[in-house]
Formats: structure tokens, C-alpha cells, sequence
């Protein structure tokens, strides 16, 4: 999981290499604004956003394709690190 403004996207001005013209307005919503995105083998193949749900702040995906199961195993442990991270207990 990579934040928004993340230099790993920002910095390239051509971001074929790693994201598809498909999925492009999906990372690049309007006015320049980015997405916090799901980077697997150097390519994004989703986005995330940051969920609040009683008392817990979570990462909730949302990716383009179908994954696999190890891939979506990744995803949510990243996602459950991102929650500890945040928590305050």
C-alpha cells in the first residue's frame, strides 16, 4: 500500500510502466488529485482508501482486476498493519 502523493508515481512523468491507460483516471481523479494505491511487481493494480469503523481505521481496497489468493493475502496484511499502525491502544 503507497500513499497518494507517494514518490514512487509522482516522480515519473510517463507512468505507462506502471499503470494502465485503463486504469489511469482511477489513481488521477480530477485536478491533478491522487489515490492511495496497491503496487504489486512495480505495477498498481488497485487503489485504497483510509476507513473509519468503530474506533478502527482501516485500509479498504479496491482493485482492478482479480488477484490471487496469496496476492490477496498480501494485501490484507498490509492492511492489518496500516490498522495497528493507526490505533491507539
Amino acid at each position: 500500500l503507497l500513499p497518494a502523493f507517494d514518490e514512487y508515481f509522482v516522480s515519473y512523468k510517463d507512468r505507462k510502466h506502471i499503470l494502465t491507460t485503463e486504469h489511469h483516471k482511477k489513481v488521477i481523479v480530477s485536478n491533478g488529485v491522487f489515490r492511495p494505491m496497491i503496487i504489486k511487481g512495480g505495477e498498481i493494480i488497485g487503489t485504497w482508501k483510509r476507513v473509519v469503523r468503530k474506533h478502527k481505521i482501516t485500509a479498504e481496497p479496491e482493485l482492478f482486476s482479480k488477484q490471487s489468493n496469496k496476492t490477496i493475502g498480501l494485501i490484507e496484511k498490509a492492511a492489518a498493519e496500516y490498522e495497528l499502525f493507526n490505533s491507539k491502544d
